[in-house]
């Protein structure tokens, strides 16, 4: 029997989504993140930042933080690349910081599925691996880049082979590219409330609905774009795109669609 607990978590509103019961062998880790609070970027900087005349001017503000760039020859890409390393820096934090490593893995599985979603893209479209593939799952890319040059898929866990598995099938019924997405937001969403109620994590669970209604959401805007432009030719197959497992009604989006 499954724990109703989990599986229809109370919603409060003052603290969402619900973490469920205090966790105090955590104690040490919540209050260095409550320190780390501190030195997070103000809302008013934010704010500057957005009003300012131009990148240079916009990067000033960020002198005295961990995002500075260097004073000579500011530009977009080094802005990324900055913001890219205080990512990988935040992840590592992370992991260093969990005692339940489990946790940390299932997480890192969110960068195993983006990589497999652009190794198919790749692969379906008859493009090279290539790479550009993220360091930060759990499956290291050069080993996922043989894995696909060798087809040899069933050295994958068994939740990526399943992505595979649904991404060929729904791409191949009309080559559409956005079956990819499709198919591979609903694996991941499904083993993300999955693995979220085998921990028996309240937390998680409610995390991962409000990420399944964020991507339902924003599945909608595309479509409802695409008919704007193209004219309301979506076939009903297309429409069926929804995840379920959130908690906004599935009728909800269908009608919003």
């Amino acid at each position: 029997m499954q724990d109703t607990k989990l599986e229809q978590p109370l919603i409060d509103f003052y603290m969402y989504p619900p973490i469920g019961d205090d966790d105090w062998r955590y104690l040490y880790q919540t209050a260095l993140v409550r320190m780390y609070e501190m030195q997070m970027l103000t809302r008013a900087t934010l704010l500057d930042m957005a009003n300012a005349e131009s990148l240079e001017a916009a990067a000033s503000f960020l002198t005295a933080t961990e995002y500075a760039l260097p004073q000579a020859g500011r530009d977009f890409a080094e802005m990324q690349d900055v913001l890219r390393i205080r990512r990988q820096a935040i992840r590592q934090l992370f992991a260093d910081l969990m005692l339940d490593k489990s946790i940390v893995r299932l997480f890192r599985t969110r960068d195993d599925f983006a990589n497999i979603r652009l190794a198919l893209r790749r692969t379906l479209t008859g493009k090279p691996i290539g790479a550009g593939y993220s360091n930060d799952g759990n499956l290291p890319p050069e080993w996922l880049e043989e894995v696909f040059e060798q087809e040899n898929y069933k050295l994958l866990p068994d939740f990526l082979q399943a992505a595979i598995d649904q991404v060929v099938l729904a791409y191949y019924q009309n080559k559409d590219i956005r079956q990819i997405d499709y198919a591979v937001d609903n694996v991941q969403a499904e083993y993300n409330l999955k693995r979220a109620r085998q921990l028996r994590s309240i937390f998680l669970l409610g995390l991962f609905r409000i990420q399944i209604d964020l991507t339902n959401i924003r599945t909608m805007l595309r479509l409802k774009f695409t008919e704007s432009e193209q004219g309301p030719r979506l076939a009903g197959t297309e429409r069926n795109v929804f995840l379920s497992g959130g908690y906004i009604d599935l009728e909800r989006l269908q009608h919003g669609l």
